[in-house]
């Protein structure tokens, strides 16, 4: 798949600053030693070893001098973990542009003359958004550099391993430079450039401590803990790796790599016929004869009452297919059982499940069957959301794998927003027959004018990437845009020239309405309904 294309960073004030008074040196590190290391997949250096953390600060196009090689200070059966942080403005341009390449040979073919095992941790960090680091938030630049970087590394000092060292925060492997290039990782607990952003924080040491871990549960490296300046000595308790090793062991389903490696090849893809769709509710669009899917969104409510058949019976007047989008807990549109996942994995709700899948007997269409979407975004919009991610993973096989789910004619949708942390939630291959990824013309609800809105190409782009550690089609089975006939239309030929030109794309689902006032507050929902020339200029540009 087609890597995503993010944005410039731009730098702060404060942090121009704060490149201009650092100064090229090395220095102990003592603030974030090493607590333990993890490995998902076998024994690899040992936790108890007495690591040594320096860090190796680099500044400007200058030659470097570091007055002190602080290697030579530590004990020969010591090993080492050498964090390098680059400051510079541009730096991951630079790097890729080969200007520092004389620098870093030069400089690190005399401090790798050594008998010590070292590891070096290059620009951690980068996933936080925290306006810190000129190397934040530009995954792409960032992989090409750390790439670049490594190979020079291990030109010089083959024996050298390179850790690639984010701190742990949602988007963690977004930036990561894959497998050849790596040879561990790291996260950081209460790190330095999380301290300002509370969306996504975890107080609680220990629960962050298992989020970090499940995070990079997708790259095969054992994995440095590092305490920080925030960690209170001593907060730290070893015992948390056996507990969460045991977890892992005891959730083979989540954690082995089959549930997330897959052979499926690329061109099982190719030549499949777009499937086209569309959620309607003011009947404007799903009679029209390209259409061969319809989407419902379905509460347990709606299933217990009766409601759910009654609509189904209508749908199926049609000769379309369904997708079937399962929100449980909720109850007109507002978050109602906020345990939902909980009560779901003690059997509370077997009995409307049941009921759902007696139902689903009666269809003879193919169901792609969705529940408890958009699960990683960290809003209070529904009650399955911001919740542990083990315990959604595991609600989610429940209800896939219930009694009565395994008919051919059911094809379980995985359906995040595609957001940060999205993989955080992955619940298996097992489980997943295509991903859905919500793509809305709508950077945030500050944004009115249609201009600014992204396009489609530049959401999907950044969406997929961060799917690209499973391997499974998509069914984008939530899209629209706001903004007049013309922008719309525009907007949507971009779309259609994307989907064109990706066969992991099966089938698109528009949105056709606006979206429920309950969620915005004060602010009026935005309207992605289209004209019907609209949708007809959108089907004209589709090749598939």
């Amino acid at each position: 798949m087609a890597i995503g294309t993010y944005g410039i960073y731009r730098l702060s004030n404060s942090m121009t600053l704060k490149i201009m008074l650092k100064e090229t040196e090395m220095s102990h590190r003592n603030n974030e030693p090493v607590l333990g290391i993890f490995n998902y997949h076998g024994a690899f250096l040992s936790a108890e070893s007495e690591w040594q953390h320096l860090a190796l600060i680099l500044n400007n196009d200058a030659k470097w001098r570091i007055e002190k090689n602080r290697i030579e200070e530590v004990p020969s059966n010591q090993p080492i973990l050498l964090t390098i942080e680059m400051w510079d403005s541009s730096v991951l341009f630079k790097i890729t542009q080969g200007r520092y390449d004389e620098n870093i040979r030069q400089l690190f073919s005399e401090i790798l003359k050594t008998d010590h095992e070292i590891f070096l941790r290059w620009n951690p960090e980068m996933e936080v958004p925290a306006g810190k680091y000129a190397w934040e938030s530009i995954p792409n630049l960032y992989i090409d550099s750390f790439q670049r970087f490594s190979s020079i590394i291990k030109e010089i000092s083959p024996s050298t391993k390179m850790v690639y060292g984010p701190a742990g925060f949602p988007g963690a492997l977004e930036s990561y430079p894959g497998p050849e290039m790596v040879d561990a990782a790291s996260i950081t607990l209460n790190s330095n450039a999380e301290k300002e952003i509370s969306q996504y924080a975890i107080p609680d040491l220990e629960s962050q401590f298992y989020r970090k871990l499940h995070r990079l549960r997708f790259i095969d490296h054992p994995i440095f803990i590092l305490g920080s300046e925030n960690t209170k000595q001593g907060s730290f308790n070893k015992i948390w790796i056996d507990n969460f090793t045991t977890t892992v062991r005891n959730n083979p389903e989540i954690y082995s790599k089959s549930a997330y490696l897959s052979t499926q090849p690329d061109s099982l893809f190719e030549n499949s016929d777009l499937k086209i769709g569309v959620y309607d509710p003011q009947g404007l669009l799903k009679d029209e004869e390209p259409i061969s899917v319809e989407h419902l969104f379905i509460s347990f409510n709606e299933i217990i009452s009766g409601e759910f058949e009654k609509i189904l019976e209508e749908t199926l007047m049609k000769d379309n297919n369904l997708i079937i989008s399962v929100e449980p807990g909720m109850v007109n549109h507002e978050i109602g059982n906020e345990n939902i996942l909980g009560d779901i994995l003690i059997g509370k709700y077997d009995e409307v499940i049941n009921q759902f899948y007696q139902i689903l007997k009666t269809v003879d269409r193919t169901i792609y069957l969705r529940i408890a979407h958009e699960m990683e975004i960290p809003v209070d919009r529904y009650a399955w959301q911001k919740k542990d991610p083990l315990e959604y993973i595991k609600a989610y096989r429940y209800f896939m794998r219930f009694s009565g789910s395994d008919r051919e004619n059911i094809k379980r949708i995985w359906g995040p927003a595609g957001d940060r942390g999205s993989l955080d939630y992955w619940p298996g291959n097992d489980v997943v027959d295509y991903i859905s990824i919500s793509i809305y013309g709508l950077p945030d609800k500050n944004i009115s004018n249609p201009e600014e809105q992204e396009t489609f190409e530049q959401i999907y782009r950044r969406k997929s990437w961060r799917m690209r550690f499973v391997n499974k089609p998509f069914f984008i089975t939530e899209f629209g845009v706001k903004g007049d006939e013309k922008f719309q239309t525009q907007w949507l030929e971009d779309a259609a020239r994307v989907i064109n030109n990706s066969p992991e794309i099966i089938g698109v689902s528009y949105f056709n309405n606006a979206d429920v006032p309950e969620a915005w507050g004060k602010i009026a929902p935005p309207e992605w309904g289209i004209s019907k020339s609209t949708f007809y200029r959108f089907i004209e540009k589709l090749e598939r």
